[in-house]
């Protein structure tokens, strides 16, 4: 049976414009809400880097290779701690060695002849001082000779002439004459020759001087050439030493072998030759790379940061704190370089920190309001949209098939 809905209907037709009141009411206050958030709200605006790796302050140091060789002994382990100073590969260096004791064995012999020349020098020098003092005794003597001829010559002319006044006086004979004249003569030549013997004397010594000079000089030059010898061998030797000491690889620095290749002993390396890393220990740094547009101008030292490693994904294990310490000026391969340090978590961070992990950061670089940013967005938009062609400007020539991938128009 019908029943009449008539009271019913008329009261539903009563309240319909009531209820649009309400409708435009919330949408009004809805409206009103998210203009007073685009105005007021505050967002912040990230720089976010393309990558990163935690790393230590001070540069890793390569262990390399510099000479080619055969490995001897090698201490290298992955993981292990070594301090700076200590032995981590040593080569063979036998022929080095072999080298290095004959030279050694030669130089032995050199310094052991050049004493031997210091005593022959010294004994030379000693024999021709006496033969100078020799030589000028005899040359005293002879002098002595003369002076006695001389006043001997003196005294037989004045016996002459006294003989001759005799004679003159017929006193002495002429026997007597002669016989004086004869001594004068005697004694005369006995004064040349004693003064023949101090010149010849004088000129023995004056030769044995430049004889004893000669010698020496040419000793000396021995001395020098031994010298000489003995210097080259020692150069020898502290070459090899050297050679030695390059194939003895020691750790640079304190830290941890983080890589290393798997040679064992016996083998064969070459030059430069990479053989393990050894990261310090030293404080952890975040170093990220922007692009240019990201990081120029925005990104400074002193904003806050976030780190997300790639190997714990930040909604398991959440992000590093971390604050920007330093910021490259110029790019390297389009990208600015950017160090961070990690802030401690008070609450006590659930990643394992260790050199080497990726991941990528996000800095704090401003704040803005909603409607700024969309502003700024549309602006960005606005930019990089295409621009329409000039009137009159001809329009480009269809492609050909194949220049682009795309077959061109029929």
């Amino acid at each position: 049976m019908r029943v009449p809905f008539s009271r019913t209907m008329a009261l539903l037709q009563a309240d319909r414009p009531r209820g649009y009141l309400r409708i435009g009411a919330a949408l009004t206050v809805l409206i009103a809400a998210w203009a007073t958030w685009l105005t007021t709200a505050s967002t912040t605006v990230y720089a976010v880097s393309e990558e990163g790796r935690l790393l230590a302050a001070g540069a890793a140091s390569p262990i390399q290779v510099p000479v080619s060789g055969v490995i001897e002994h090698t201490s290298l382990a992955l993981g292990a701690e070594v301090k700076a100073g200590d032995v981590l590969v040593v080569l063979d260096t036998s022929a080095e060695r072999l080298r290095r004791d004959e030279e050694t064995t030669r130089a032995d012999g050199l310094r052991a002849a050049l004493d031997s020349l210091d005593l022959i020098l010294e004994a030379e020098r000693g024999l021709a001082s006496a033969n100078l003092r020799a030589g000028a005794s005899r040359i005293s003597s002879a002098a002595t000779k003369a002076q006695v001829a001389s006043d001997i010559a003196a005294l037989t002319k004045q016996q002459d002439e006294a003989m001759r006044r005799l004679r003159e006086s017929s006193l002495a004979s002429g026997l007597e004459v002669l016989k004086s004249a004869e001594d004068l003569q005697r004694q005369r030549g006995a004064v040349s020759v004693n003064r023949a013997e101090t010149a010849l004397a004088a000129a023995d010594l004056e030769r044995s001087r430049r004889e004893v000079e000669v010698r020496l000089l040419g000793l000396k030059r021995e001395l020098v050439d031994l010298r000489a010898r003995i210097a080259a061998s020692q150069a020898v030797v502290a070459q090899l030493d050297w050679e030695i000491s390059r194939r003895t690889l020691r750790a640079p620095v304190a830290g941890t072998v983080a890589d290393v290749a798997a040679l064992p002993k016996g083998a064969a390396v070459s030059p430069m030759q990479m053989l393990a890393t050894i990261v310090p220990h030293a404080e952890m740094r975040w170093v990220a790379y922007f692009p240019p547009r990201e990081a120029v101008g925005r990104v400074k030292a002193g904003q806050t940061a976030r780190v997300r490693v790639d190997a714990f994904p930040w909604t398991a294990y959440g992000a590093l704190s971390a604050r920007v310490v330093s910021v490259g000026s110029e790019p390297r391969e389009q990208r600015i370089r950017v160090e961070l340090v990690l802030v401690a978590d008070p609450k006590g961070g659930s990643i394992p920190l260790s050199h080497g992990m990726t991941g990528t950061v996000d800095v704090e670089v401003e704040s803005l309001s909603p409607m700024r940013l969309l502003l700024r967005l549309a602006g960005q938009t606005s930019q990089t949209a295409p621009r329409p062609a000039p009137q009159g400007a001809s329009a480009p020539a269809p492609s050909t098939p194949g220049a682009s991938g795309t077959p061109g128009a029929p």
